[in-house]
């Protein structure tokens, strides 16, 4: 095999865009990003990374460019675990970059690796080969689609379970799934209904609805699978109990909605999270007081959060993170042992005050977008949104 010398920017490609307010030593890698070089490097190729850093700021001056962010890179790429052979500033400013040699690559998912793998010559990596399984803390992500759908079954026009109700010519749960773009999940698991089950076969269309997400690139995920719950649940978190058998004991975990699609940069936001934060809620800024809701002390954690209550602006989107499996399902049965429900019911968000209350550090992820789908009339105004593609 030839081997070939390879040439990667690196912000947009190997670390997201700065945001405002942000430096250079703030930004994160894409996931996946370290260990596709990693691989490349590995099969022989010779890795160099260029940057177009304050070029513009510089007016071109690469001496300049050099001393102002030389060591910030560097010590960057380091931190981050980047293994390469050369690093070159002085890429000039520009709009658009033209060149016959160029490969884009828009992320680093499953598809788009294994596109650039075998255009390059190398024989792509297995997912758990990669991070992009996330092996370094596997995550878990439970989707529970076991609830009752109450307020769809008052209306003569839904016949069948809320996460399977057509919208837009797929389920509903589709939709949701969008929710979880940019991770890298290792476990992705349904909990249903048996009733739903053996009536609707939920099972087969979860999956179909994961697997098309995940041939389109746009999930990432090793292993999908459906956990039946036998009895009627009586709470999110009692269904995402029934997920615990099916789930390693070492890893971090997400719950989700199956009513919900959240556009946000949750993967960024856990990362950043890594190591420092037991939990990660997202929130959305909202009206009303139907959600559960968290509020930041000064020192930007976690410091309540309530069912109900509107304590803060801060509403939670039904995106909850726990980094350590094992201490999440640890809460979560005691507080269902000792009878802990609010408004008749176990929820997942008081968990995270037990938390708290312990000492453990939650943040917050904020959400660009939310679309809600879980009842009649949300449901009506997300495909009015769609009709006038405003989702693309």
């Amino acid at each position: 095999m030839k081997r070939l010398r390879l040439c990667f920017d690196i912000d947009g490609v190997l670390c997201e865009l700065r945001r405002e307010n942000e430096t250079y030593s703030d930004v994160i890698p894409v996931p996946g990003a370290q260990d596709a070089l990693a691989h490349l490097k590995c099969a022989g190729h010779t890795i160099i990374l260029y940057t177009a850093r304050h070029m513009r700021t510089c007016g071109g001056n690469v001496g300049s460019v050099v001393a102002l962010q030389g060591k910030n890179t560097i010590d960057w790429l380091a931190c981050h675990g980047f293994e390469y052979d050369e690093l070159h500033f002085g890429k000039p400013d520009a709009d658009i970059y033209v060149d016959d040699k160029a490969i884009a690559n828009r992320s680093w998912s499953t598809q788009d690796l294994t596109s650039l793998m075998r255009r390059v010559g190398v024989s792509p990596p297995s997912p758990r080969d990669t991070g992009l399984d996330a092996s370094a803390n596997p995550l878990a992500v439970v989707v529970p689609v076991a609830g009752r759908g109450g307020r769809f079954a008052e209306d003569p026009r839904f016949a069948v379970p809320k996460p399977i109700i057509d919208v837009a010519g797929r389920p509903m749960v589709w939709w949701a799934l969008g929710s979880f773009e940019g991770l890298a999940i290792d476990s992705l698991v349904f909990v249903v209904q048996e009733r739903h089950e053996e009536k609707f076969g939920l099972s087969a269309i979860l999956l179909g609805a994961a697997e098309e997400l995940r041939a389109a690139g746009r999930l990432s995920f090793v292993e999908c699978s459906v956990a039946i719950e036998p009895t009627m649940p009586r709470g999110q978190l009692t269904s995402v109990l029934v997920a615990e058998e099916m789930l390693g004991a070492t890893g971090s975990l997400l719950i989700g909605a199956c009513d919900t699609l959240v556009n946000s940069r949750l993967a960024e936001d856990l990362a950043k999270a890594r190591g420092r934060a037991a939990g990660v809620i997202s929130v959305m800024k909202s009206d009303g007081d139907r959600w559960s809701f968290a509020r930041l002390g000064l020192d930007g954690g976690v410091v309540e959060v309530r069912e109900k209550q509107r304590i803060s602006e801060h509403a939670c989107t039904g995106l909850y993170y726990f980094a350590d499996i094992g201490t999440f399902f640890a809460a979560a049965n005691a507080s269902v042992t000792r009878g802990i429900v609010q408004h008749g019911e176990h929820y997942v968000a008081p968990l995270y005050q037990d938390l708290i209350d312990r000492g453990a550090r939650i943040e917050l992820s904020h959400a660009d977008s939310v679309f809600e789908m879980g009842n009649p009339a949300a449901l009506d105004k997300f495909q009015s949104t769609l009709r006038h593609s405003l989702l693309g």
